[in-house]
Parts: structure tokens; C-alpha cells; sequence
């Protein structure tokens, strides 16, 4: 294992998520906001997620789905159109739904970069995780995958991306993984709703 995958990766998530805080904060209170001025729910949303050698955590996001979505991946919910809030579409469309987690990356139970967070219900990809030896590392904000077809990729693909990634971890990739992400969301691509 590398210095930087034991040691730096940590620290370089740290500074960058201290760095951005303040934009992060006005962009999250902002969103929030909007959507409970627009629904009138809580517009935090927590959910169990498998993180780093299985462990689960509470990861948090802003809700852009209705209280009464059932838990499962944007892929198995059929008609998931239907349970957008009023501007969720939006904020999904432009991840900003997904900046709540900064604060898991400053706990520690996330990086900036790495395989993106499976649901307990997502067994499969759960498990070839673990049997890959992907599961050792913290899951991530965002990843190879996202930066290549995010909603647009079946799971064994994500897979491919997590197994790429996780084969040749080190700062230079990340940096460059985390400015296509910034590209990818601005042509707004591989988001499906």
C-alpha cells in the first residue's frame, strides 16, 4: 500500500473538503432551503450505506425524493420520475444532493474519490466489492465510474471502474478523476432523473 492510499488520501480529502467548506455550506443551506420551502419535509435525507470492510454508516444527502420512496437504487425504482420533489430533478442533475456528504468525508467514513457507497440491498455489488479486496478503501463522493457513464452503466461495469481504480490509487489520478467529475456534471451526463 502506498503512502499517499495509507496516509495522504486522508489528509489531501481533509484539506480540500476545509478549502471548499464555505461554498459547500452556502450551497447546502441554500438547497435545503429551497426544498423545504417547496415540500415542506425535512430536507436532509440519511441513509444506511456499506462503507470501507463492510462497516455500514449513515450517509447523508439532500432529499430530492418524496418521504415514501421505497429504499432502493435509482435503477431498481420503478417510476422514479413520479417520487421527485419539486426540484429534486434539479439538484440531481447537478449532484448537488450528494454535497451533505462532506461531512461524511471529514468523519471519515468517506474520500473524495473512490467506488461510490452500495446500499445494504445491493448484494451483488456488496459482495464482488469485498471478494475484489475494492471494499478495503473508503467508498467516495465520486469516482472512475461517475466520471464514465454514472446512471448509464449496468453494475458489473461499475464493477470494472471500482476493480481500475482500487488497482492504482495515487493523487494525480484523483485530482484528475475529481476535475472530470466537475466536467461531467456541468454537460449534466449519465444522470437518467
Amino acid at each position: 500500500m502506498t503512502i499517499y492510499r495509507k496516509w495522504g488520501k486522508r489528509l489531501v480529502d481533509v484539506i480540500l473538503i476545509l478549502v471548499g467548506s464555505p461554498v459547500i455550506v452556502i450551497v447546502v443551506c441554500c438547497s435545503a432551503l429551497w426544498v423545504w420551502g417547496g415540500s415542506g419535509v425535512s430536507p436532509f435525507f440519511c441513509s444506511e450505506r456499506i462503507g470501507s470492510r463492510g462497516k455500514k454508516f449513515r450517509c447523508w444527502k439532500i432529499r430530492t425524493m418524496r418521504v415514501d420512496t421505497p429504499i432502493l437504487s435509482t435503477d431498481k425504482l420503478v417510476s422514479g420520475e413520479s417520487y421527485l420533489l419539486r426540484g429534486g430533478r434539479l439538484l440531481r442533475k447537478w449532484s448537488l444532493d450528494e454535497l451533505p456528504q462532506a461531512y461524511n468525508i471529514l468523519k471519515g467514513d468517506m474520500s473524495l474519490v473512490g467506488y461510490r457507497p452500495a446500499l445494504p440491498s445491493q448484494t451483488w455489488i456488496n459482495d464482488q466489492r469485498e471478494q475484489l479486496g475494492i471494499h478495503v478503501d473508503r467508498p467516495g463522493l465520486t469516482g472512475l465510474a461517475q466520471v464514465n457513464g454514472r446512471d448509464d452503466l449496468s453494475d458489473a461495469q461499475k464493477i470494472e471502474y471500482d476493480t481500475d481504480y482500487a488497482s492504482r490509487i495515487c493523487l494525480g489520478r484523483d485530482l484528475q478523476i475529481i476535475l472530470r467529475t466537475f466536467l461531467v456534471v456541468v454537460k449534466n451526463k449519465g444522470i437518467h432523473y
